[in-house]
Parts: C-alpha cells; sequence; structure tokens
C-alpha cells in the first residue's frame, strides 16, 4: 500500500477509535457535570452526526438552556456556530455561547415541545395541519434563503422541528446547514434529502424537496389531489422541475387549502349585483361595512346554533373578514370552526396571518381573549419577514 493510500486508512481507524471514547463520556461522565460552573447538565436530549445535545440549567440566569457537544474532526459543528451567530427569527434557536471544555461545545435557545416526528407517531396529525405546517417551514426557508449569501438548510425532516406549546414551530439542528458559496462535504438524511445531495450538490431547491417528503409523510396520502399534485411537484427528481423558491411553494400550498379567502370568493361569485355592491360599500360606506360584518356574525352564531353545516358556518365567517378584515372577531371564529373539526394548527396560522398583516389593530380586550387562548404572537424584533423575501 502507498502513503498515499495509508494516510486515509489510519485517519479512519482514528476516527473510530475515538468516536466511543466519545460517545461514553457523553452518555457516563456528563451526567451531573457543570461546564464551567455555570451550565449543570440535566438530561440528554438528542444525538446526532455532528455531536450531542443535553438539556442544561443555566446557574448565573437560573434558565433551561440546550448545550451541544461536537464529535471531535467533525467540521460542521464551527459552520453551525458561525451560522447561527448571523440569524435572527423567532423559530431558529439563538446562539448564547461556543466554548471549549474537554471539547468543543455551543450554547443554544431550548425549546420545549414535541417534535413532528413525535406528534406523528401519536396519531395527531392530519393533511390540513400537515399543509398549516409546511407554509410555517416555507416561511423560515424564505428567511434563510434571503440571507446574504443564502443559508441552505440541508437536513429538513420530523425529527428536527419542534412544536411549542403555543402551536408554532422551530426548526432545530443547524449541522447540515451552510451558505450557499461554501464547498466541502454534503450531509442529509436517506429519505429526505434530494438526488442531488447524493452527488455532493445542495442547492435552495433541496431544502424545498425535503420539506416535500416531509409533508408528503405527515399528510400520509390525504388533503385531496390538487393538494397532492402541488406536493408531487416539490418532490421530482429534477432540480429545475421543482419550485424555483420556498415562496412560490407556499403561495401553492395556501391555495389549495380550505382558507377564507375562497369561501369569500364563492360568496362574492354568486351575483354580479352583489359584487358591484361590495366594492361601491368598501368605497362609500365604511358604517355599512361594519354592519354587515357584524350581521354575518350574528347569522354565524346562529346558524353554528341550530347545527347547520361546517361549509355554511365555514362561508358566514369568511364573509365577516370580508366587509371588516381588520377585525378580529371574524378570525377567532373561524379559528373556533377549525378546532372543533380537529384543526387547530389551522385556525392558529390564519389568527398569526392576521395579527401580521395588522399589528396595531387588537383592542384590549382582543389582546386578552388571544392571550387567553394563547394566541397573541408578540412581534420580533430585528425580523422584518418582507424584506427577507416572505
Amino acid at each position: 500500500m502507498s502513503v498515499s493510500g495509508v494516510l486515509p486508512f489510519l485517519f479512519r481507524v482514528i476516527i473510530l477509535a475515538v468516536r466511543p471514547q466519545f460517545s461514553t463520556f457523553y452518555e457516563g461522565k456528563m451526567k451531573e457535570k457543570k461546564i464551567k460552573d455555570r451550565y449543570l447538565l440535566i438530561r440528554p436530549l438528542g444525538k446526532g452526526g455532528s455531536g450531542q445535545v443535553w438539556l442544561a440549567l443555566d446557574l448565573w440566569e437560573g434558565k433551561e438552556k440546550a448545550v451541544k457537544f461536537l464529535a471531535p474532526l467533525d467540521e460542521r459543528g464551527e459552520r453551525e456556530a458561525a451560522i447561527l451567530k448571523r440569524l435572527n427569527h423567532p423559530a431558529i434557536p439563538e446562539l448564547f455561547e461556543r466554548g471549549e471544555e474537554e471539547g468543543i461545545y455551543l450554547v443554544v435557545e431550548y425549546v420545549p415541545g414535541e417534535t413532528l416526528e413525535q406528534v406523528k407517531k401519536a396519531g395527531r396529525v392530519t393533511a390540513g395541519q400537515a399543509s398549516c405546517w409546511g407554509m410555517e417551514l416555507c416561511r423560515i426557508l424564505e428567511y434563510l434563503h434571503g440571507q446574504d449569501p443564502p443559508i441552505l438548510y440541508g437536513d429538513m425532516k420530523p425529527s428536527n422541528v419542534i412544536l411549542d406549546k403555543r402551536g408554532n414551530l422551530h426548526l432545530i439542528d443547524f449541522g447540515s446547514a451552510r451558505c450557499k458559496t461554501e464547498g466541502g462535504k454534503v450531509y442529509g438524511t436517506p429519505g429526505y434529502a434530494a438526488p442531488e445531495q447524493y452527488e455532493g450538490r445542495v442547492s435552495e431547491r433541496s431544502d424545498i424537496y425535503a420539506l416535500g417528503r416531509m409533508i408528503l409523510e405527515l399528510a400520509e396520502g390525504g388533503g385531496g389531489t390538487t393538494f397532492q399534485k402541488v406536493l408531487e411537484r416539490s418532490v421530482r427528481e429534477k432540480e429545475e422541475a421543482r419550485y424555483r423558491s420556498a415562496a412560490a411553494f407556499r403561495r401553492n400550498l395556501f391555495l389549495t387549502g380550505e382558507d377564507f379567502i375562497k369561501a369569500v370568493q364563492k360568496t362574492v361569485r354568486q351575483s354580479v349585483a352583489v359584487f358591484v355592491f361590495l366594492i361601491l360599500a368598501f368605497l362609500l360606506a365604511g358604517r355599512d361595512c361594519s354592519l354587515r360584518s357584524a350581521r354575518a356574525l350574528q347569522a354565524e352564531e346562529a346558524a353554528r346554533l341550530n347545527g347547520a353545516r361546517e361549509k355554511e358556518i365555514h362561508r358566514l365567517c369568511g364573509e365577516a373578514i370580508f366587509w371588516q378584515p381588520q377585525k378580529a372577531e371574524g378570525y377567532l371564529r373561524l379559528y373556533a370552526y377549525y378546532e372543533a373539526r380537529g384543526e387547530r394548527q389551522m385556525g392558529i396560522y390564519y389568527v398569526k396571518e392576521y395579527q401580521k398583516a395588522y399589528p396595531g389593530a387588537l383592542s384590549g380586550k382582543e389582546k386578552e381573549i388571544l392571550e387567553e387562548k394563547m394566541l397573541l404572537f408578540p412581534e420580533k424584533v430585528g425580523y422584518n419577514e418582507e424584506k427577507q423575501g416572505g
């Protein structure tokens, strides 16, 4: 064997010898250990190719945080730290510290909740919820892909997405993420990784492919023919045949949903005369809009009490929103409609969209109602969704 062949062989032997010791170090000696007399390790949270994550108590601040111990001789950890340091997004864990103690570690924001993998195993996923989650994750990808240079996540899968108690999604584990301009080895998970990742290439459309695969898995064939066709395009083998951006994927998912916009459009199409009247009402009769919205809400309440069909209740909620889109009541009724159907995530999505569109429109009483239902989503400083490509 030549010298050029011996060196790679010896390198692999060293890696195989070090990693078992590294694993034992985690699972045994790390228990009840303090890191720099500040972070008290509580229990392991998960383990991946780039390291292991522990739940820890920050003794200085009295807060729970996640500590990720990076695998030795793995370049992903340093790259992950550099990427997290650049980002400021409510759905991405904040990086607090990078340190060294018997190896390199990262201290990041701890996000309590369940992974989508756990939610699916518990049988609590509908096609509507999967679609809603897909739209939220598209927004996160829009933010990442809108960076300069773009950041490619590289490992979208249910176990890397956490659903918190408020119904918000959080993307964790950036061990496979990279800047688009970077080279080096490409990582991913079989079953979700795009075909080009096996060839050592990754792009924005690789993330779209993985997200499409994940939604298909969560939806389990539900959602109707149009929904399945939208997903089918996202997972096509050829990159150029997929959606060109996460925003395009999100818009197509949105149009397949049973959302209030469709309900309003159906109402408007019933009569040309009604359509003309609606336009005049918006331009000339703000007070009349308020009255018509109130009447639609009254009709919705009566329909619900009389056991009307779900579609009629949904249509009346949409009509109320159409007349007064800046008022929260219609969205709350729509939320109640979806919650009754067991699709709370879809209801949460529309309440979120309302708060994004009209951030200052909530009255004090409405804020109290939303807070009580855990539906009040505060604005995050330093993140402008529209500027980042949303």
